[in-house]
């Protein structure tokens, strides 16, 4: 836009009539005027515009201040108002003595006007007016005089719609009351000048010369003498409708209340004042209440505390009954290694002789001695000749006893007894997963070292020569938190009483990379051996694959690894390896293409 002597900014409400007063001055449609969607100007447009007299000046048409709706892409009044002051910023830029107006469009007849203004976008506001110089312009008076032809509105009649138009929330009122310097202009189409439908009518080619200064008639102006005064009258005009305001708005401030006006007022205050004590009343009676509520829930509360003493009395006497029955059960397997404590003396069973009973009771104490005398931890010494790998921690470094665990071994008798079995009985509340280490005599390949289910009172038997290991897991415990490594002995029967629960998911424990052992092997390719007692099962954590077995889990035995358990890689992965599928414990290591990961023993608790 070229240089211009004056800014003449429209702003107002959807629907009226700024693009349409732009189009009129221009003499073409450039700004879109209201559709059915609401306000058509969705930003702010400047356009040039050549006077009578040949200046330039600049119009800026402008989106509606009260109609943002997100759905149809419409600026925020943040959005307007700083688009605004850039606009007279880049205009005042080029020539620094640039003067703005801004006119204020209003519908006459408007049911619902342009709402006020408020916090910081009335201080924006207050900024941008301060410098320019405001007029409101009512326009579309053609609508309210279409069931009247030929009898336009007079003064009376005109202003009497005005006035309609200042409700108290409205934004002409907030502008007439904070800005008192304003010209008033009626306006329209520019066709609605050959029949004038309201008095003081002005056409925009004519308001806008008269809001300028301009008193040059135009062409139109020339033809037509019932015009040629119109810029004095409507100025007269206008002063007028000014005066009348003022006038009006200081009345009610100068005339004295009439006693009526006080009576009524006083008697609205005692209304008041009679509500305010039957809401006291009310709120007393309600707090009334919850104290005899409270006194209530005070009494059924010592009525609980009463039955909690009662319940914990019942508590102890069954503790009671219980010490005096685990004193009477068989001597428990003590994973500390410690002596067990000596037991009471049981009462000798009807039908035997005191003679009898301390026989009896010798030949028990001789048995849980023997049982506490091969009661030990599988270690290197007494399991290299047939066990290499099965090399488990001893005692003093493994983190047992777990509290709240209890299990113990009795010999088996009877004809069934076999001295190179173990077996393992579940008294539990919940069922048990169960692994024994190294190799099963008369078990074929798919069957060695598989996890076992054992149910609720339920058991399982392992044929092996030797002493070994038993890996003992909670089903459903988050992440096998709770396995535990047991001894197998010969002979024996391993009774599981009861094992730890975690509910909560503590993580997977990582192997660090310089606790891990590892060995050169084939280029591109992770490796993995077990050098656990138990059968491992393995997966790698990569979407990389080049065979369709590369997605299983493979089980790898002691001591062993095999061709298929190579994987193809060419970068590092996570190596995630369990005992006993997914209740086993669980490690993670990082497997490196070219090398073999050995899985040495672990902590198992």
């Amino acid at each position: 836009m070229p240089n211009v002597s004056a800014l003449v900014i429209c702003i107002g409400k959807t629907g009226a009539g700024k693009s349409t007063f732009i189009n009129n001055l221009l003499r073409k449609n450039v700004a879109e005027v209201q559709g059915h969607s609401g306000s058509c100007t969705r930003t702010t447009a400047q356009y040039n515009y050549c006077l009578r007299d040949g200046q330039h000046i600049g119009l800026v048409d402008t989106p509606s201040l009260d109609c943002f709706n997100p759905d149809f892409d419409m600026p925020t009044r943040d959005t307007i108002l700083d688009d605004m002051q850039e606009v007279i910023k880049e205009a005042r830029a080029r020539q620094p003595d640039t003067v703005c107006y801004i006119l204020v469009f209003q519908h006459a007849g408007d049911e619902q006007p342009m709402l006020a203004l408020a916090g910081s976008h009335r201080r924006k506001f207050a900024d941008l007016i301060s410098t320019a110089k405001v007029a409101v312009v009512t326009t579309q008076w053609d609508l309210l005089t279409a069931d009247r032809p030929n009898n336009p509105l007079s003064e009376e009649e005109a202003i009497a719609e005005e006035d309609e138009l200042y409700t108290a929330r409205s934004f002409l009122k907030s502008l007439r009351d904070n800005h008192k310097v304003l010209s008033y202009y009626r306006s329209g189409r520019a066709s609605c000048r050959e029949y004038a439908p309201v008095a003081g009518y002005m056409s925009p080619e004519d308001l806008i010369h008269q809001v300028l200064g301009i008193s040059n008639p135009s062409p139109a102006s020339t033809a037509e003498p019932a015009f040629a005064t119109v810029d004095i009258i409507n100025e007269l005009r206008s002063r007028a409708c000014q005066l009348e305001r003022m006038i009006s708005t200081l009345l009610p401030l100068m005339s004295t209340p009439s006693p009526e006006a006080v009576s009524d007022e006083l008697a609205d205050a005692k209304k008041e004042c009679a509500r305010l004590k039957e809401d006291m009343a009310r709120l007393r009676q309600d707090k009334l209440d919850l104290t005899l509520q409270l006194a209530d829930a005070h009494g059924k509360s010592a009525k609980k505390s009463e039955e909690v003493i009662k319940l914990t009395k019942e508590r102890d006497v069954l503790n009671e009954r219980v010490k005096h029955l685990e004193s009477e059960a068989p001597t428990p397997f003590d994973l500390t290694g410690e002596k067990a404590k000596p037991q009471s003396k049981p009462d000798a069973g009807p039908g035997l002789s005191s003679k009898e009973s301390s026989e009896t009771l010798e030949n028990l104490r001789k048995e849980c001695e023997d049982l506490r005398s091969q009661t030990r931890w599988v270690s290197r010494q007494n399991s290299a000749a047939k066990e290499p790998f099965s090399v488990l921690p001893t005692l003093e470094k493994a983190s047992l006893p777990i509290p709240g665990q209890l299990v113990y071994y009795s010999t088996k008798a009877g004809a069934g007894a076999n001295p190179e079995t173990s077996e393992i009985r579940n008294h539990s509340s919940l069922a048990i997963h169960a692994s024994i280490s190294g190799k099963l005599e008369g078990k074929d390949d798919d069957e060695k070292g598989i996890q076992r289910m054992v149910l609720q009172n339920g058991s399982h038997i392992w044929t092996h020569p030797t002493d070994r290991s038993v890996h003992v897991s909670t089903p459903g415990s988050a992440g096998g938190q709770t396995a535990y490594i047991l001894p197998a002995l010969c002979g024996k029967v391993l009774h599981v009483l009861s094992l730890p629960f975690e509910s909560s998911w503590q993580g997977v424990k990582s192997i660090r990379v310089e606790d891990t052992r590892y060995a050169p092997a084939v280029l591109e390719k992770i490796r993995v051996s077990n050098n656990l007692p138990f059968h491992i099962f393995v997966t790698i954590l990569s979407s990389e694959y080049t065979d369709s077995e590369e997605r299983w889990q493979h089980r790898i035995a002691p001591g062993k690894w095999a061709t298929r358990d190579v994987w193809k890689r060419k970068y590092p992965e996570t190596v995630l390896v369990s005992v006993g599928g997914a209740t086993g414990s669980v490690r993670a290591y990082l497997g490196r293409p070219g090398f073999t990961l050995y899985v040495d023993p672990w902590q198992w608790s």
